[in-house]
């Protein structure tokens, strides 16, 4: 398993290799090195990286693979949208254990308190985001936070979420033509640019728990469902305001505008240059925050590990 020097020493690399210059990884003298037009821009001791993520088109060879193994590096291969395609599995293998206590931990009524302190956090911080832009509204929300206490099962508190992100939202958004959340379908430039958000914080957040080696379809608020990644759609609640802010943000700005979407049918749409430029703005605005993210899963982990027994070990995001 992971060992604190893992934790405490090592840490992530993420690389982009989105640009037009032809990008290279390779591994000198005990160092990472990134090439990029011939030229070495960067470099980092290989016995500080804990794993590499790499996005888009690299060039990287048998040798560099061979002594990623050395070095017990795991690297992982993201499409642009975050997405793991493939993944060099290079950690230690002992994750039966994780995984044995994983599955041990996801039973009522235990699960039920995870998930309440999950949703809370996520509560709060929709409160503190809706502090920033309206002061009295914010209050409303610690009624939804004394709801959940009294809740006794995973459906009623998913009722509870249910309506807390609908004032979220309605308050939140308000200084635009908002009508309601829609998910997926491309609803309206708004729903659009939060669907693309969500979509990138859950492609992070899910391969951080591969890191770790959790199993990802195995969630304690998210229920076992076909083909469904419940343990990364657990973790990524308390994550949503970085994507709700940066895109509220990004509109206020300019640069998000309406005039980038166009519509098929009554669904909107992005081009791909737009597309391009969205997820950056709204992936920068989740990478200010890569550390928590990241220290988030750690003491996720570290909470597991411990065999859940303590509560108050149950990891907390504050925005």
């Amino acid at each position: 398993m992971l060992s604190s020097d893992d934790f405490l020493e090592k840490t992530v690399l993420l690389v982009d290799c989105q640009t037009s210059d032809e990008t290279k990884l390779k591994i000198t003298n005990s160092n990472i090195a990134l090439e990029k037009a011939g030229d070495i821009v960067n470099q980092v001791s290989c016995y500080k990286i804990l794993a590499i993520f790499i996005v888009g088109d690299c060039s990287i060879t048998t040798g560099f693979l061979r002594q990623a193994a050395n070095f017990n590096i795991s690297v992982f291969f993201l499409k642009k949208n975050l997405e793991t395609y493939t993944a060099l599995d290079n950690g230690p293998d002992s994750h039966y254990l994780l995984r044995h206590k994983q599955y041990n931990i996801i039973n009522e009524p235990y699960s039920l308190s995870m998930a309440k302190l999950l949703i809370k956090n996520k509560i709060n911080n929709q409160r503190r985001l809706v502090k920033e832009v309206h002061q009295d509204d914010s209050e409303e929300f610690y009624k939804y936070l004394e709801m959940i206490d009294s809740c006794d099962n995973c459906q009623n508190l998913l009722g509870i979420e249910g309506i807390a992100s609908k004032k979220f939202f309605k308050t939140f958004f308000d200084v635009f033509d908002w009508y309601q959340r829609i998910p997926h379908i491309g609803a309206d430039p708004y729903n659009l640019s939060l669907d693309i958000g969500y979509n990138l914080l859950f492609n992070y957040i899910e391969t951080l728990l591969r890191l770790f080696g959790f199993d990802t379809y195995n969630g304690f608020y998210h229920r076992l469902f076909f083909k469904r990644k419940s343990l990364a759609c657990d973790i990524m609640e308390p994550f949503r305001c970085l994507v709700d802010k940066t895109v509220r943000k990004a509109f206020n700005l300019k640069q998000f505008k309406e005039q980038d979407f166009f519509t098929k049918g009554a669904q909107y749409n992005l081009t791909f240059v737009n597309s391009q430029k969205y997820s950056s703005v709204i992936m920068s605005g989740i990478l200010e925050r890569k550390d928590d993210i990241f220290n988030y899963v750690r003491n996720f982990y570290k909470f597991v590990m411990s065999d859940a027994n303590n509560l108050e070990l149950f990891p907390q995001f504050n925005y």
